[in-house]
């Protein structure tokens, strides 16, 4: 079993499915997968889950090389891939096919159409061959590379809700926690740092305010369709979220 390291100081910091979900991604890894998408919405923990997958490879002696592509598109995260091939190339391919030879973290990347997604997948595919592992946080809507990659691993933003057994609150606070947080990691953090006397009423505290606009702004987003905007913006109005 792997061991990752102590991954915050508060309790809420720490959640349980956010540890279990990057044991996940390793021990995938450990057995022989060599993509792993995390394929979820904003604010669902994509990139502290890779920062904690980094962290453990870091710790094991495992290469590692992380490239954010948020403020890129994919011909620029096709361009910045092969700089990580290039890098990764300096690596003995002989590594034990249990243990990569290096582990590539790719931040936030976008896939515009179909050519560029075939592109992309046959540029990972020449890592992957090579038994570089790639970890890649993307948008739902960047889908079809995960689907172009039938051997991909992927975990969704479902995988990555937290309930609430798996905080430490008393068990008759649970629906409440539900209500106001729909397991979503960002309005977790931020319910932890409500003050006690304004738990009954978070929408009156500023950090769960702003988390919980945050979560809002980012849920429509320009790239989807217009169908899809409709009915994400009529979700939230009926207080459904977007799951």
């Amino acid at each position: 079993m792997c061991r990752l390291a102590n991954l915050g100081e508060n309790a809420f910091e720490r959640n349980i499915n956010s540890i279990n979900v990057a044991k996940a991604i390793i021990g995938s890894i450990g057995q022989g997968a060599r993509i792993v998408f995390l394929c979820a919405e904003p604010y669902m923990g994509k990139t502290r889950l890779l920062s904690q997958v980094i962290m453990h490879y870091k710790q094991v002696g495992v290469p590692v090389k992380y490239c954010d592509m948020s403020a890129d598109g994919a011909k620029d995260s096709l361009a910045q891939l092969k700089d990580l091939g290039r890098w990764s190339s300096r690596y003995d391919d002989s590594a034990s096919s249990i243990r990569p030879k290096a582990v590539l973290a790719c931040d936030n990347m976008t896939v515009e159409d179909e050519a560029d997604a075939e592109r992309l997948v046959q540029t990972i595919r020449r890592f992957t061959d090579a038994n570089a592992a790639m970890i890649v946080t993307t948008l739902p809507e960047n889908e079809p590379i995960v689907e172009l990659l039938g051997e991909a691993v992927c975990f969704w933003s479902c995988d990555m809700k937290i309930s609430p057994h798996m905080q430490p609150i008393q068990r008759d606070r649970a629906g409440y926690f539900d209500a106001y947080c729909k397991g979503i990691p960002l309005l977790v953090q931020s319910l932890a740092k409500v003050d006690e006397e304004a738990r009954d009423a978070p929408a009156t505290d500023p950090s769960y305010m702003e988390a919980y606009l945050r979560v809002v702004q980012t849920t429509v987003r320009d790239i989807m369709m217009h169908e899809e905007k409709q009915l994400r913006c009529a979700m939230i109005l009926l207080g459904w979220g977007n799951d």
